[in-house]
């Protein structure tokens, strides 16, 4: 019982790249788990050798490790052979199913090809911590319980679960300064006192997603912010923001918009942020390495759907 050796070679491809990670269990071919079910105790060994991790429960593990790789040394059919489980990234439909599938959580690498030929992008939080957990105003001002003040050019966002896009003042003045058409408003401390940070601010709306969205408990979203919202898009991370030619082709050049949709619980419901490539070249300059993006793709029908998605790892149309 053995896996076909995957090759280790460098990354040449222009390509999405995709890496993944899912749970695996050894028991028996009747036991529940909503894990990759491994029924045989040399092939778990063998799994668990071959990509280790850290944890020392002796029955479960997490596996880690390239889709191209996984693909290439036939894991996936390795595992289905063993305990009858097909992968699929797509949580829901993963614990709809139980006893034939188990959730795979990919996240997207964009090349640097890719992300040069965006559109726009989305601005992802910063990883350096700023502030301390935060809550968000009804007219979308930021309220930090404490800051963390300096006078570097500093991009960074707020806590272990970060999803707040905060500026150090330096950098605020340095990017107002540097032409890009943008504008800033304070962050508040929950004392009712300035923080010192800066949050970008925009009147400018991007037209609706063409993406299938849900409320916080899962349910269609129906424009009804006090319930949530969210994207259902399966288990990839970081989104990638879709939206209909049609729907942007008369767009006004910005640098700064802001989705239509508001995304997170009611309490710190805040919409997403799409930047030019003009801000980006011009972030890098000031702050180089302090930013992250996600991917804007545009399109219209089934191929915008499934872009950035991994065929294989799509949840069978005639299941029911």
């Amino acid at each position: 019982m053995q896996l076909r050796p995957a090759p280790v070679l460098p990354c040449t491809s222009t390509a999405m790249n995709y890496n993944i990670d899912f749970a695996v269990s050894y028991t028996g071919k009747d036991g529940f788990t909503g894990d990759a079910r491994i029924t045989s105790p040399e092939l778990f060994q063998l799994l668990r050798i071959r990509y280790p991790d850290n944890s020392i429960n002796p029955k479960w593990f997490i596996l880690r490790t390239r889709f191209d790789d996984a693909k290439d040394s036939n894991l996936f059919k390795t595992i289905e052979m063993d305990g009858g489980k097909s992968p699929v990234a797509d949580l829901e439909f993963a614990c709809d199913h139980p006893d034939k599938y188990y959730p795979v959580k990919v996240e997207r690498i964009a090349t640097a090809e890719e992300l040069n030929q965006s559109p726009w992008l989305m601005l992802l939080p910063g990883d350096r911590e700023l502030s301390g957990r935060g809550t968000i105003e009804s007219d979308g001002t930021y309220v930090v319980p404490k800051a963390i003040k300096t006078k570097e050019a500093v991009y960074g966002s707020n806590g272990p679960a970060p999803w707040m896009h905060l500026f150090s003042p330096t950098l605020k003045d340095q990017l107002i300064q540097s032409g890009l058409r943008i504008e800033f408003r304070p962050v508040k401390q929950e004392n009712g006192k300035p923080s010192g940070l800066w949050q970008l601010q925009t009147l400018l709306e991007m037209p609706p997603l063409a993406m299938t969205l849900l409320n916080s408990r899962y349910q269609p979203f129906d424009g009804d912010q006090s319930k949530g919202c969210m994207i259902s898009e399966g288990s990839y991370y970081p989104w990638v923001l879709k939206y209909r030619q049609s729907d942007v082709e008369k767009l006004a050049d910005f640098d700064v918009a802001f989705t239509k949709e508001r995304f997170g619980f009611p309490h710190q419901a805040h919409p997403k942020i799409l930047i030019s490539q003009r801000f980006r070249q011009v972030a890098e300059k000031l702050a180089p390495g302090q930013f992250n993006y996600g991917l804007v793709a545009v399109g219209e029908g089934e191929e915008l759907q499934t872009r950035y998605t991994i065929p294989e790892l799509a949840p069978p149309r005639d299941a029911v």
